[in-house]
């Protein structure tokens, strides 16, 4: 069950000199008081005692074509392998064949225009095999990573596929496909959070989003409220939200601009898709039909009451 996690470096230096450190975290028996057991370079002129020197190979790279400052700089990949998949204890043949895994998966993915080190590792707590892979960020063209190379889902696929091609069987071989419904899903119900949302909500941090998204809600419940074009004004009016069309390619997916104070206390407008903030909850059907339903549930309150069906009051009106 190889697996898999995936981040984003804005200092790839930083990144590499931390995974080429000479000192071992944790100094278990087959360490032998060294953090990197093996390095292998993809695009890159390295050798096992050299890989430190990648950095400044990326670094040219990156400043060949502008892209040295305010990018992100390269992604980082562990990919670890059980106990049971590899022998912590197996020497030399361990150390090959973790390296080997990491090495097929960095050609695969790298291999045809970005750079990549490999660097195998067994100086954790558990003492298990696991591969460090990074990769610049920006391609030998020139072009900077995008799709799929980036993607969490589609990684795991490919390291699922090179695990089975080498005899090792996947925790789950569908999880990468599995973990994608369930993002899917999610997006679609207006319940998926990004890592930094729910770290900032697990501080007690009130999103803008959060608060725009109680707004819109309590727009379009307001009594007062009879069709799309109060709620919009109403938005506009009480909380400085505008409501705009949806691009032509989003069908009914409405776009809610409003503003926010970021962190250096600057106000700035920012406009969301309505599938971004909650899913399918603020597109334009149904948000119409929640409309319409408040609507016809307060006709039906009027027509149960035989004095305004006999005087023709209208309580709004009255009130």
């Amino acid at each position: 069950m190889p697996t898999l996690q995936v981040s984003r470096t804005y200092n790839i230096q930083k990144s590499i000199d931390y995974v080429t450190s000479e000192k071992a975290h944790y100094n278990h028996e087959q360490t032998k008081g060294k953090r990197v057991q093996w390095a292998s370079g993809v695009n890159v002129p390295i050798t096992n005692k050299t890989a430190f020197m990648s950095k400044m190979h990326m670094r040219e790279v990156q400043k060949e074509y502008g892209k040295d400052k305010g990018y992100v700089q390269g992604y980082s990949i562990i990919q670890g392998f059980g106990a049971d998949e590899i022998d912590p204890k197996g020497g030399v043949d361990s150390r090959n064949k973790a390296h080997d895994l990491g090495l097929q998966f960095a050609q695969q993915v790298y291999g045809e225009n970005n750079q990549a080190i490999v660097v195998t590792q067994c100086d954790g707590k558990s003492g298990l095999w696991h591969n460090h892979i990074i990769s610049n960020a920006v391609g030998l063209d020139g072009k900077s990573q995008r799709g799929n190379m980036t993607k969490w889902t589609q990684l795991a696929k490919i390291n699922d596929e090179i695990a089975l091609e080498n005899g090792l069987t996947p925790l789950d071989k569908d999880n990468w496909q599995k973990n994608k419904d369930r993002k899917r899903d999610a997006k679609a119900k207006g319940q998926y959070q990004t890592p930094i949302e729910k770290r900032m909500r697990k501080n007690g941090v009130v999103l803008a989003k959060d608060e725009v998204i109680e707004q819109i809600r309590i727009a379009r419940d307001e009594p007062a409220v009879q069709n799309i074009d109060d709620f919009k004004q109403l938005l506009h009016e009480e909380y400085n939200i505008d409501v705009l069309e949806a691009r032509a390619k989003d069908g009914e997916n409405l776009r809610y601009s409003y503003e926010y104070t970021n962190k250096k206390g600057l106000t700035n407008t920012k406009v969301s898709r309505a599938s971004t903030l909650a899913g399918e909850e603020f597109q334009l059907t149904p948000l119409t039909k929640e409309i319409e339903k408040k609507v016809a549930l307060q006709q039906a309150e009027k027509e149960k009451d035989p004095g305004l069906r006999e005087y023709g009051l209208d309580i709004e009106e009255e009130l």
